[in-house]
């Protein structure tokens, strides 16, 4: 479900209805209250259907309360959960901006610095975050200076468990910048190697 909604969230036509709607709401903490909600609510409720929840705000209570106080503090929930907050709030995701705060887990320098999507590069929409899920055994996967296979390789794996923000995708080969976990801050990477997965989309 947090995968669900943080694609949601992730998405330039979220953040334009969010950052429009609240910036219309002024100083109003009601209007402000009711514009988030209405925004959420256009990612909410298509994926409560989908997970078999009714598609309503009843719904939504009954899916929250189904993540009990053990759940909401497994760290991988947690950390998901910080990424959502910010996604839904433009003015944490300013303080972010000014430095007056740090962004979570999924949000790359870029997005953390212009998080007013008017501001976005137009290739720059949902920047899909990926999780390395290869290389266990060898400390991680093999991160190449460019596209081409044969291109140099970086003196450092990117470890298993590393987040990855998407540059670019080219077929099998993905260019990225880290998020999280050990190894190159850039690079390129292969999604798969003889049918094994190395990377994996998250959202």
């Amino acid at each position: 479900m947090q995968d669900e909604l943080i694609k949601g969230y992730m998405t330039r036509k979220f953040q334009e209805i969010l950052w429009t709607g609240m910036a219309a709401a002024g100083s109003d903490p009601l209007k402000l209250a009711r514009a988030r909600v209405q925004a959420c609510e256009r990612v909410q409720l298509p994926v409560l259907a989908i997970l078999g929840f009714e598609a309503s705000r009843k719904g939504l209570q009954q899916s929250i309360q189904a993540f009990t106080p053990a759940m909401n503090g497994h760290p991988v929930i947690a950390e998901k959960n910080i990424l959502m907050q910010y996604l839904i709030s433009p003015d944490v995701q300013q303080e972010v901006a000014k430095r007056l705060g740090t962004a979570p887990v999924g949000i790359g320098r870029f997005r953390a610095q212009n998080p007013n999507p008017e501001d976005w590069r137009d290739d720059l929409d949902a920047g899909r975050v990926w999780q390395v899920v290869g290389g266990e055994d060898k400390g991680g996967i093999i991160v190449r200076l460019s596209e081409s296979t044969s291109s140099p390789q970086l003196g450092q794996r990117i470890s298993t468990g590393a987040k990855l923000l998407e540059l670019e995708l080219r077929e099998e080969r993905l260019k990225f910048e880290k998020l999280s976990g050990d190894g190159p801050d850039i690079g390129w990477v292969s999604i798969a190697l003889k049918g094994s997965m190395l990377v994996q989309a998250l959202y």
